[in-house]
């Protein structure tokens, strides 16, 4: 049985697990996954798209500036360059790659009915081993004047937690495998 065909009850244990097991990741550095980015974290992995990093955003110059979360296979890369290794690597390249389309399906149904300027849109950025969902503006947003990234971290940080609602809704509606591209 697959989670769209479950019970509300049990998607809402789902998530539920899913909230409880996030509260437990922490960083390299033991941190805790920040809590204005918990939502997006959770309802990620609900839809199996595993999350493997993960930033809030921040006003600083040395983070990427407005939230972003990193996506990619849960097999481990090893350096090893054997054939092995390298069978490996393709199938956790492969792995990334259905999870990206199914991110780009799950972002253009979000936008069908959600209207925001083109610099906050989220999209899929990146391939291979792993991805990160961002706003398209986020590679401007270090090299802007404080008073606009001040101005615009709040409407970065919305376009993501209104991506989560959807994905919430979606899944407690629908399950999760019910997208354009499955």
């Amino acid at each position: 049985m697959n989670n769209s065909s479950k019970p509300l009850s049990e998607r809402k244990n789902i998530l539920k697990d899913l909230a409880e097991q996030t509260e437990k990741v922490t960083d390299g550095l033991g941190k805790p996954i920040e809590d204005d980015i918990k939502n997006i974290v959770i309802m990620l992995n609900a839809f199996k798209l595993l999350t493997r990093a993960s930033c809030a955003g921040h006003l600083n110059k040395w983070s990427y500036g407005a939230p972003w979360v990193m996506v990619g296979s849960e097999s481990p890369i090893d350096q090893d360059s054997t054939t092995e290794n390298d069978e490996l690597r393709e199938r956790i390249i492969q792995e990334t790659s259905t999870m990206r389309a199914r991110t780009v399906s799950l972002l253009e149904q979000f936008y069908k009915t959600h209207n925001v300027d083109y610099s906050v849109m989220l999209h899929p950025d990146g391939g291979g081993y792993f991805f990160r969902i961002k706003s398209i503006g986020l590679e401007e947003f270090n090299s802007l004047d404080d008073e606009t990234r001040e101005r615009l971290l709040p409407i970065y940080s919305k376009e993501m937690n209104d991506f989560a609602d959807f994905l919430r809704n979606k899944f407690l509606n629908e399950g999760p495998f019910k997208t354009n591209s499955n």
